[in-house]
């Protein structure tokens, strides 16, 4: 029996030694009955520790695959035959892609936790609901009491079927983003979900199987997940306080010859940078020279505190070589998902036929709603209620934060956004342990190093959103998250 672990390769050891000899089994290269090597010979054959073994047996045990017997060692005992006994059960594990099996859900968990029971959430990223005040919500019901009495009460019975997205909508966008310099008609606007089916889209309309796209690190785990699950390569570039490393991304430019450069250009998530106008202006450089679109996700662009708002990338270019994406997800409503792509008419034309392929359901009301709201400038003032919440949460947790960066800590107060990256301080570094604590004291956040998916830092840095949780919940939660610390 013959079994490799390629060392260099991100699925586990231990998923390897399974998927191998499932396969073995499988094709009948392994007949039924055979013995195994022992843990401590597999582990040999490997090059790998006798745990990871052990991993691996478990699994196929409880797949069905082998079975074992105390001083008789593993045996396999899996039929493809069929006969007239009792049907062998499907074995799910060997038909969902290792890939989704792999992957890292911490960030996921963390996420739906935020927001149960009486926990103080820095993990999500919602909006907080003392935006919606009643003046607000009444605001929102009669925008959709007006558009349903223009259109004679029939509110949502045909917009579904335009693949592009509600023309009064895509109408008001390109108001909108006219507004932030950024000039793409009606027809440049492709509405979605959210930015993650954006780049699931473009993903089948622009990427192959071992394509490769650069990310900024520390990165999304979702946007990182999403070309992961496409077999894409990412390949990260390293960011400072000014944003992206402009010479770091050439060099890798010219050694991966990427199809794509994603960006989170705006109060970056977890760093709350905002890249610099001369970054910005290099990378569009660097996107012509070489011929790479920028995808730019923009969503919380809306969001600054200090000064003016710093031009998009799509504001900047003048080649037609930044694909722009935008989500509400952060600024309009709780639960309503909903988004755009604004690119070159031939990146739009084509992804809205792929869109249409794939019968994605564009939500009616929720397009109906948001033009209405842009339309009649509920949007903007919901925007100034937003600004300035915020203001006040992002001040308040900084500064209950004193005592931590009185301690070696670090944290920038950021121009904008939603999040305090903060570096803990020197022997406190413990993520995992300092997140248990935390945890019993009803208080979440999310770990540094989930932004690093390949294992290249974040260990002494944790991600604290102030969007969510109330002034009051800011001044009981910090102070625990301290308690916390200050245990380890």
């Amino acid at each position: 029996m013959r079994i490799t672990v390629n060392q260099q390769c991100k699925t586990p050891y231990f998923r390897q030694i399974t998927n191998q000899i499932k396969g073995m089994i499988l094709r009948g290269e392994v007949p039924q009955g055979t013995m195994l090597p022992s843990e401590r010979a597999m582990a040999k054959l490997c090059n790998v520790h006798r745990n990871t073994v052990i991993k691996a047996y478990h699994e196929l045990k409880a797949d069905g695959f082998i079975t074992s017997a105390q001083g008789k060692g593993y045996r396999t005992v899996y039929s493809s035959e069929s006969g007239g006994g009792r049907p062998e059960a499907i074995n799910w594990s060997s038909l969902i892609r290792s890939e989704v099996q792999d992957m890292e859900t911490t960030y996921d968990l963390l996420f739906s936790q935020s927001y149960r029971g009486d926990r103080i959430s820095f993990a999500g990223d919602q909006i907080a609901p003392d935006i919606y005040s009643e003046d607000v919500i009444a605001a929102l019901h009669e925008a959709m009491r007006q558009y349903s009495d223009e259109n004679g009460g029939r509110v949502g019975l045909y917009h579904h079927i335009q693949p592009r997205g509600m023309e009064e909508l895509l109408g008001q966008l390109s108001l909108f983003f006219q507004g932030k310099g950024i000039n793409f008609s009606p027809r440049q606007i492709q509405m979605v979900a959210d930015v993650n089916q954006a780049i699931t889209l473009l993903g089948e309309l622009l990427l192959q199987r071992g394509d490769t796209v650069l990310m900024e690190e520390p990165m999304s785990p979702d946007r990182y997940r999403i070309f992961q699950l496409k077999d894409v390569k990412v390949v990260p570039v390293p960011t400072d306080e000014q944003g992206i490393i402009t010479e770091s991304a050439e060099s890798l430019i010219q050694k991966h010859h990427p199809k794509l450069i994603h960006v989170n250009s705006s109060y970056h998530d977890p760093s709350g940078v905002i890249t610099s106008l001369s970054r910005r202006k290099e990378l569009l450089d660097l996107s012509h020279r070489y011929g790479v679109p920028i995808l730019e996700d923009d969503a919380a662009s809306e969001l600054y505190y200090e000064g003016e708002q710093m031009p998009s990338y799509a504001s900047l270019d003048r080649g037609k070589s930044v694909i722009y994406l935008y989500s509400f997800d952060m600024t309009f409503l709780p639960g309503v998902p909903i988004g755009c792509v604004a690119a070159p008419r031939p990146v739009i034309e084509h992804l809205s036929k792929v869109v249409a392929l794939q019968g994605t359901c564009l939500d009616s009301t929720s397009q109906m709603l948001l033009y209405q709201c842009l339309k009649t400038g509920i949007y903007q003032e919901m925007l100034e209620r937003m600004r300035c919440s915020y203001r006040e949460k992002r001040d308040l947790m900084y500064r209950l934060l004193q005592p931590l960066l009185q301690m070696g800590g670090q944290c920038r107060l950021p121009q904008g956004g939603v999040y305090l990256w903060l570096r803990l301080p020197d022997g406190a570094a413990r993520v995992e342990e300092l997140s248990r604590r935390a945890r019993k004291k009803d208080v979440l956040f999310i770990p540094g190093f989930l932004f690093f998916p390949f294992g290249t830092g974040g260990e002494e840095y944790i991600r604290l959103n102030y969007s969510f949780a109330s002034k009051e919940q800011i001044q009981r939660g910090i102070p625990r998250l301290i308690e916390a610390v200050n245990e380890i």
